[in-house]
């Protein structure tokens, strides 16, 4: 389903309530969210539970982006700090362009969390902090703010519930979820159309495209089937007939759609990707990557398919012959229902003054 923001707009015959909270000026100055691909000038990633449980990441991650970004990773107390701090010195890691920042996270999945970047036609940026509930991170709501203030940048609170890895923009108007936005918050009184204004006013959408989750899938996110490498290139998952025909017609279908779109940068490209199986319940994905300004990091499953692994690695390779190419195993993460899109956050370049040592 893809819409003309503007022409759902005019049907509006209602004003949306805005918590007092917030002090968004008018919508016409918001450009769009800022799209990953393009150069940023740091890469947050969520260290809590990943130093606890998945530290080898931890140390792949830091020492693949070695001078190539100031990684600042979230902690949420001492210990953590000094644990992040042990098992990169033990790897013999780099941590010349790392600084740790102490807040009350509990989780890793920051991308859901997290703050969400918007650029305002004056070239500045604001963060937007959507709503997030979780019973048992309750603290994860407020970590925009913490990170708002550590970036130094102005805050504003969205009357949404939308994680961050179901949101994926090429930061020219055009913006793309998956119908989870829709349910979510018509469960808070919020109906389509609304939905659309608020991604219009705050996220600077032109044009929304909505899909269908993928069936069975437990987090319902965009990014596990899809990413942006260039505002007018996708990359979606494609499924073996054999394994998943329902969800094979779907990312068909998804493609098919993605085909449709007019960007300002010309016609979406659409390349695909293999989705491996996910017969033992693991539902690895191949778009669920990092890109962090020359580097791409994809993360691989070395206990499905290596095959597969390097048929995705290949088509990375083919696709961005400009980028470095960087394979992370991720088959503990997966296992959690999230891969490294879901841990880490892109920071703009504009203004980012990250205090490395």
């Amino acid at each position: 389903m893809a819409m003309r923001i503007d022409c759902l707009l005019v049907a509006l015959s209602f004003a949306l309530s805005v918590p007092a909270k917030t002090h968004a000026k008018s919508g016409a100055e918001i450009l769009g969210a800022y799209p990953e691909f393009e150069k940023c000038g740091a890469l947050v990633l969520g260290f809590s539970e990943l130093v606890q449980h998945h530290p080898k990441t931890l140390v792949d991650i830091v020492t693949a982006l070695d001078d190539r970004i100031p990684i600042v990773g979230v902690v949420a107390d001492e210990s953590q700090y000094n644990q992040v701090l042990a098992r990169l010195k033990e790897a013999k890691a780099p941590i010349q362009n790392l600084d740790l920042v102490q807040v009350p996270a509990v989780g890793m999945w920051i991308r859901d969390y997290g703050p969400v970047f918007v650029r305002r036609q004056d070239g500045s940026f604001i963060v937007l902090d959507a709503e997030y509930i979780r019973v048992d991170h309750r603290a994860d709501d407020w970590i925009p703010r913490y990170l708002a203030g550590y970036f130094k940048l102005p805050v504003i609170d969205i009357p949404l519930r939308l994680n961050g890895g179901n949101l994926l923009s090429n930061g020219e108007g055009w913006v793309f979820t998956t119908s989870q936005v829709i349910s979510s918050n018509a469960k808070r009184g919020f109906d389509q159309m609304e939905v659309a204004q608020i991604l219009s006013r705050y996220y600077g959408a032109t044009d929304w495209m909505v899909f269908k989750p993928l069936s069975g899938e437990p987090t319902g996110h965009l990014d596990m089937f899809m990413t942006l490498v260039a505002p007018n290139i996708a990359v979606v998952g494609e499924f073996d007939p054999a394994d998943d025909p329902d969800n094979a017609r779907q990312l068909d279908a998804v493609a098919a759609q993605l085909a449709q779109a007019q960007t300002r940068s010309g016609s979406m490209k659409v390349v695909r990707i293999p989705m491996p199986s996910h017969e033992d319940g693991k539902w690895r994905s191949y778009t669920n990557v990092i890109l962090a300004n020359g580097t791409l990091l994809v993360p691989i499953y070395p206990d499905a398919s290596s095959e597969l692994d390097e048929q995705a690695l290949k088509i990375y390779s083919e696709l961005l012959p400009d980028r470095r190419i960087v394979p992370i195993d991720a088959t503990t993460l997966i296992e959690k229902n999230g891969s490294l899109h879901c841990i880490s956050i892109n920071v703009p370049e504009w203004g980012i003054n990250v205090n490395v040592e």
